[in-house]
């Protein structure tokens, strides 16, 4: 069965999206992805999880998140003929040497397919499920002042607590500075948010308002 996916470009191209596979739950992904490249990304994922070479394809993505997206030959590639981008491609497989033959096949099919444009949605997308497998959050935490490894200790705990041990076993915290915080934090994960921040675009002094903070989560 095919899927006409939209290029962008105002032509399409046919992708074989092999729905009707029936995959063995074992290797299914942990959660469901909509559109186009979100089942075409699951099928990777369990594609990838049957030949026992997920956390591979998740290395050699970091490889192609590293090495060929962002370079100035990707940057340039809009335009480019089928040939070049082989050739684009074909010189990032030589030089990154350790990919496994899984991605080495997926990469030019990618171009032959006229898919590549899609690729760092599609090495997200990956990223994002096999983290969600092993269990791991991806938590933004914005704060006035650097936290220190007690505070993201204690933070991970609280979330994990929060979201249930089962649901969770490892948080991974991105952490950001706005100095247009006083006090408090902002935390974002997942379709959470929790803001309790207190900014300076008040008329006030930073210490009194920080302290008026602070007896006030005290109560």
């Amino acid at each position: 069965m095919a899927q006409t996916l939209d290029l962008g470009d105002g032509k399409t191209q046919k992708i074989f999206e092999r729905i009707k596979v029936e995959f063995p739950p074992e290797h299914c992904p942990p959660m469901r992805l909509s559109g186009p490249v979100g089942k075409i990304t699951s099928n990777l994922y369990s594609y990838a999880s049957m030949n026992g070479v997920l956390d591979a394809v998740e290395k050699d993505f970091h490889l192609v998140e590293k090495d060929l997206i962002g370079t100035k030959e990707w940057l340039n590639s809009n335009g480019w003929t089928t040939t070049q981008k082989l050739e684009m491609v074909n010189k990032f497989m030589s030089k990154a040497g350790s990919l496994t033959p899984f991605t080495k096949e997926l990469l030019p099919y990618f171009v032959e397919q006229k898919m590549l444009k899609h690729l760092p949605e599609i090495k997200d997308l990956f990223f994002k499920l096999v983290k969600e497998k092993r269990g791991e959050i991806d938590v933004f935490v914005t704060s006035a002042d650097p936290l220190d490894a007690a505070t993201l200790k204690q933070l991970e705990g609280l979330i994990i607590k929060q979201i249930g041990s089962s649901a969770a076993s490892k948080v991974n915290f991105h952490t950001d500075v706005d100095k247009d915080l006083v006090a408090g934090l902002r935390i974002r994960y997942k379709s959470t948010l929790i803001d309790n921040t207190v900014t300076r675009k008040v008329s006030a002094t930073k210490d009194t308002w920080a302290k008026a903070y602070q007896e006030a989560m005290a109560l």
